[in-house]
Parts: C-alpha cells; structure tokens; sequence
C-alpha cells in the first residue's frame, strides 16, 4: 500500500497549498474592495483573472507531465506560483493586483492535468475513482483551514500579511515533493514490491494512429469540455463570493465569516469520500457524477433563497452544495481518464481543465456584474445552480470510448 500511502499524500498536500493560495482570495475580497475603492464587477474580475493565466498552461502542462515528466513539472511549477502568491501582499495597486493574480494562475497552470496524469501512472482505472476523490478531498479541506486562518490573518494583521504568509508556503514545500514523488512505479526504489501488482496501469495500450491531435474530433471531449465548464463556473462563483454573501447577512467578524465559510466543505470532504468510493465499487460513472451535481445546483438555489429568511436552513442547503459538488469530482476525473485517448491523454485533459477554468473566471464575474445590476445576490446565485444542473445533464449524455475509438 505505500503507493496509497506516499504518492496520494504527496498531491494531496502540494494541492492544499495550490488551493489555499488561489482561494484566500476570497476572504480578503471586502478588505480589497475597501483599500482600492473597487465594485463587484472590478473584485469579479481581479478573483477570475487568476483563471486566464491557468487556462494558458493546461495544455502544455499535461503534455509535458505526459511525454516529460510530471514529477519535474510540478516542482518548478510550486516555485513559481509561491512567488507570485507572495507578490500580491506586496500590490501597491489593483493594476498589480490583476498582474500578480495573473501570474499566480500561469505558475499553478497545468498542475491539476499533470497530477491527473501522474495518478493514472500509479493507479489502474478501477482505483481511480478513489484515487481521485482522495487526492481531491484536499480542496475542501484547505478551504476548512485557510478560512478562519485567513480571517484570523487579515483581523490582527493585514490581507497583505495573509498573502505573504501563505505565499511562502509552496517554497518550502518543494523540497519535499521533490524526495516523495515519481512518475512510475518502476522509477520509485520504495515501490519495488508493487511493480508487479501496477504493471497494469503503467502497460496500458497505447493506439497512436490519428496522431497527438486527434482528440479534437471525438465527441465525448467536448461533451467534458462543456460539462466541465459549467461545473467549474457554479462550483468557483460558489467559492468565491459566499463569504461576501454570509457578510451581507449582517456579519462583520472577519473570523466568524471564515468559520462559516469553511463549514460547508466539512460536508464536502464525506462526499467526496463517499461518493469517489461507491463508484469503483459500482464500477459506474456517469449516475454518480450527475446525480451529485444536479443535487448542488438545486440545493444552490434553494439554500440562498432560504437563507434571507431562515439562515440556519440557507447554512444547511449550502452544506449539501458543497457535498455535491465535490462528490462529483472524482468520478467526473475517473470517467474522463477512462474516456480520452490514452495517446493524447496529456493535451486532452488540459483542454477539458483549461476550458473549465475558463468558468472559474466566468463564475465569479457573472455573480459580481448581476448583483452590480441588480444589487442582489440572487441573480447570480442563479446562474451559479444553473450551470451545475447544466454539467449533471451533460454528463448523462456522454458514452463509453469503445477500444475502436482510438484506432478510428
């Protein structure tokens, strides 16, 4: 088991600190709001713009995490996201601001499709529903922690301090990715024992006819490609603008907003346990990623409807937003390894993170120019459990690759 035991702790920490460092974001929002004299459309901004530097670099990432190495990639990748992460508790002006934010989606761009790859490498496709949900399991749980850090950070200090604090991070982390991580079984000395039991995954066929690109013309990719986006636009504008939402309930503790902003994702973590779980022993995909994401998106709906009314219902609702949303990703991430040719597995699954982090900045803009318009949240909380019912529908129309897709 120490393939359990040393690669799925590995990306489950380097991604913690990847999500911590693009999500404080989201506590500091009302202070930044304040210093530059921003509205919701210009704090929208400034929280997506991280996602166009990510989009740049899905699909190079998984390429080289496919034909180089992944292991290597996410090292320099940790090194220069932490910079940048670093830099924007040191802006001096919204311009900066965007710049460095900007920066940071380019340093932690391809990093999500070269671990994706990396897993895929350690676990054979009947594990890797688990494999997923586990490694996944670290975005609500960073966002658990950093919450109440970050609130606790930006009230006896500064948002620049919680920056910089939590900036730092990915650089010492490096190191140690560096000595607990390799790309393939065989290539780990620690893992001589199991070589025998991965062969499997590692000897996969590979059909190379149809050249590197020939992904592009498979409908199953951009079902995920449209799938994928609309699930990253609810679950991102969800993130990103729920502390601002509790905040306009009337709360002002910095601390107690980021305590209640976390507590969802409590729930996140057994969904995503659960749910990654009962689908490899199922051994199904499509049932468990769109029943989960329709659930969120009405619960989404409902939740924000109710919380102006009974806020302890609202909470609750939320909570199983949270659930569902992140109960969906492993299985999502373990039908699409299963769905995309394995000869451009590396530029597909960029293409499909690439183009769903194109809804990590539609999300969080669409929420902060609906409520500019209409100053409410409801317009934009909307949209958000629309686009989550619209990935749940999606995902019950794709197929299983048959093995002659490849060789088509």
């Amino acid at each position: 088991m120490n393939r359990w035991n040393r690669i799925i702790p590995a990306a489950f920490l380097m991604y913690t600190i990847a999500y911590i460092d693009r999500t404080n974001f989201s506590i500091a929002m009302p202070s930044l709001q304040k210093e530059f004299g921003l509205d919701s459309s210009s704090t929208g901004m400034a929280a997506g713009i991280f996602f166009i530097g990510y989009v740049l670099f899905q699909m190079p990432g998984g390429y080289l995490a496919q034909v180089w190495s992944a292991k290597r990639f996410i090292f320099w990748a940790l090194l220069v996201w932490g910079i940048f992460a670093t830099l924007c508790g040191l802006a001096q002006s919204y311009e900066q601001l965007l710049v460095f934010r900007f920066l940071l989606g380019v340093g932690e761009g391809g990093v999500w499709p070269a671990t994706v790859v990396l897993l895929s490498n350690w676990f054979a496709p009947e594990e890797r529903a688990r494999a997923n949900g586990f490694w996944v399991v670290c975005q609500p749980i960073a966002v658990i922690i950093s919450s109440p850090l970050s609130g606790y950070l930006i009230e006896h200090y500064s948002w620049r301090a919680m920056f910089i604090v939590q900036g730092i991070l990915p650089l010492f982390f490096a190191a140690l990715w560096w000595w607990a991580v390799e790309d393939r079984p065989e290539e780990a000395t620690w893992a001589k024992e199991e070589q025998s039991s991965t062969a499997r995954v590692v000897t996969e066929p590979v059909h190379s006819s149809g050249g590197r690109w020939s992904f592009l013309r498979y409908r199953e990719v951009w079902l995920l490609v449209i799938l994928d986006l609309a699930f990253a636009c609810g679950a991102y504008g969800m993130l990103m603008w729920l502390p601002s939402t509790i905040r306009s309930l009337g709360l002002k503790d910095n601390l107690l907003i980021g305590l209640l902003s976390g507590f969802p994702y409590v729930f996140a973590v057994a969904g995503s346990i659960y749910n990654s779980k009962q689908s490899d022993r199922k051994g199904e995909r499509r049932f468990h990623v769109a029943i989960p994401c329709i659930g969120a998106g009405i619960a989404l709906i409902c939740g924000f409807i109710a919380s102006e009314h009974i806020p302890a219902l609202g909470l609750f609702l939320i909570c199983l937003t949270a659930a569902g949303i992140y109960a969906a990703i492993g299985p999502m991430w373990a039908l699409m390894t299963e769905i995309v040719p394995k000869q451009s597995a590396g530029l597909s699954l960029g293409l499909i993170n690439g183009a769903a982090n194109l809804g990590g900045l539609a999300g969080p803009y669409m929420v902060g120019s609906l409520h500019d318009s209409s100053s409410s949240f409801l317009p934009g909380f909307l949209f958000l459990g629309g686009s989550l019912i619209t990935s749940g529908l999606f995902t019950l129309l794709l197929k299983r690759r048959s093995s002659s897709a490849d060789s088509s």
